[in-house]
């Protein structure tokens, strides 16, 4: 069009001033212009009914202001971590209650039963999402949640449960010895090897498995249900006097064996890594049989005080930026694809065979908890 205008500039000029120049020579007919092409109008700006939904959860949750997520994964540095980042993208405030998985269960039921709820999202591991889903106390959010729109970008299934779970991290498992303490030559290779005379008396440490949400709860739960040990095994094990500690987080154990008052704990691989890396002497073993992986969860809880917050925040941990933020302060590895191993280098086991806990798993061996099973095994006599 500029063009245009300029030829239709020129011819007027030339009009004006004809009668005071001298005539110009013959011109050749000039080329007519081309039409200005088509331009295609904009796409429509009208947002689709998913995207204008979720735009309403996050202005919500952006008037919420706060929520508040129980659960041991939030510890210390790793949870400022985490809330910092968060409130930083979207400026709500994040507060965390680091509490094992039964304390995390009771608080809930609690607050639910009293209509005052505190807790917005739950984060530990399966045994309290799935308790969690199978009391209705958890508000089934995942066809909400963009990040999960496209699985492919993550290394494994990340829902379950009816699309109540949310896996956030999948964490290896099995036992950390300390190694000032335990010769190479007397280092396991076998959950059997952990029967020999030379264990008895206190020198192994385990979470008790009668607690029903806890390490040695997954141990034993995993073991049986996929055959790699069977009752009898933990029968044998428990008459060589381990001590069993009721709600302790993994890492505690794992500091208890550090400092040297314990030879060997089961514990997860990921959960000692960055104590590894700050010197303590700890190393983890793969043993012959396997070990297992436990899925470690996220759940919004029904009828929570920030539910779009809730929504916000469990999106927001799925996504690349969530899970790097929280994946690399807490030295683990990512269920992304799209992100590396943020485990330090020799920390990790050699490769070993590894079973999955799932909801399934939980299913089969809480019906050995019900009928006294991990009970009868698992006191002292």
């Amino acid at each position: 069009m500029n063009r245009m205008r300029f030829f239709c500039l020129t011819v007027v000029i030339g009009v004006l001033f004809a009668g005071c120049a001298p005539a110009p020579a013959p011109t050749p007919t000039p080329t007519p212009m081309s039409p200005a092409p088509t331009v295609a109008a904009p796409p429509s700006a009208t947002p689709s009914p998913q995207d204008a939904a979720w735009a309403k959860v996050v202005q919500e949750a952006k008037r919420e202001g706060v929520l508040t997520v129980y659960g041991y994964l939030f510890p210390g540095e790793i949870g400022q971590a985490v809330g910092r980042v968060f409130k930083g993208r979207y400026g709500i405030t994040v507060e965390t209650l680091a509490v094992q998985g039964r304390m995390a269960l009771e608080k809930v039921k609690v607050e639910q039963a009293i209509k005052n709820p505190v807790a917005d999202v739950v984060s530990g591991g399966l045994s309290v999402c799935w308790d969690l889903s199978i009391l209705n106390l958890v508000d089934k959010v995942v066809d909400q949640l963009p990040e999960l729109k496209d699985r492919n970008v993550f290394k494994a299934d990340v829902v379950d449960f009816g699309d109540q779970i949310i896996y956030i991290n999948f964490s290896e498992s099995g036992i950390v010895i300390n190694s000032n303490l335990v010769k190479p030559e007397d280092y396991p290779k076998s959950w059997y090897d952990l029967l020999d005379p030379k264990w008895k008396g206190k020198k192994i440490i385990l979470s008790d498995p009668r607690a029903g949400a806890s390490g040695g709860w997954n141990w034993f739960a995993t073991s049986i249900i996929y055959k790699v040990l069977d009752l009898d095994y933990f029968r044998r094990l428990m008459r060589q006097e381990p001590v069993l500690i009721a709600g302790a987080a993994t890492t505690e154990l794992a500091l208890q064996v550090a400092r040297g008052e314990f030879l060997m704990t089961s514990t997860s691989v990921d959960s000692v890594s960055f104590l590894i890396v700050e010197g303590a002497p700890l190393k983890n073993l793969a043993l012959k049989e396997g070990s297992w992986v436990q899925g470690n969860c996220q759940v919004v809880i029904k009828n929570a005080a920030h539910p779009n917050a809730a929504r916000l925040f469990a999106n927001w941990f799925m996504s690349k930026e969530g899970q790097e933020t929280y994946h690399r302060a807490a030295s683990q590895t990512s269920i992304r694809k799209d992100l590396p191993d943020f485990m330090p280098p020799g920390t990790r086991p050699e490769p070993y065979k590894l079973f999955v806990r799932t909801t399934q798993v939980q299913e089969e061996a809480a019906k050995l908890l019900k009928a006294g099973t991990v009970e009868e095994i698992f006191t002292p006599k």
